[in-house]
């Protein structure tokens, strides 16, 4: 019954912290997980944010409970890439509501993205 509703494919991208060759600390993002989800959309009312009339809607996913996701990862559905707002666990129907907005403006590559916060400005 439940597994009919999993009708979507996502993939979950997760954020490490690892240090280079030089001893720069990068965080690098790779795809960690795909699974299958239910999609569906809330929407919200006009607002006015920076003097633009925006109407910002938010997404939900529902997955199985045992799906590994954390707050901090990004989710990545039908090409764009959407943050985590917050997750709710419901152990009565064994699933997990993953609520979450677009995320303007991050492109990761398929193999990894990484940058660094080194604080040195490099005027080359």
């Amino acid at each position: 019954m439940f597994s009919g509703i999993l009708n979507e494919i996502i993939e979950i991208w997760r954020m490490t912290t690892t240090k280079n060759r030089v001893g720069e600390e990068e965080q690098i993002v790779q795809k960690y997980k795909t699974t299958r989800a239910g999609v569906s959309n809330n929407t919200t009312s006009r607002q006015v944010i920076n003097y633009e009339i925006q109407y910002p809607y938010t997404k939900y996913f529902i997955t199985r409970i045992y799906v590994d996701v954390q707050e901090d990862d990004y989710i990545k559905y039908k090409g764009k890439f959407y943050r985590i707002l917050s997750i709710e666990e419901n152990r009565e129907l064994q699933n997990k509501r993953i609520d979450v907005e677009i995320a303007n403006g991050i492109y990761f590559e398929d193999t990894s993205y990484s940058y660094s916060y080194t604080g040195q400005i490099n005027n080359g």
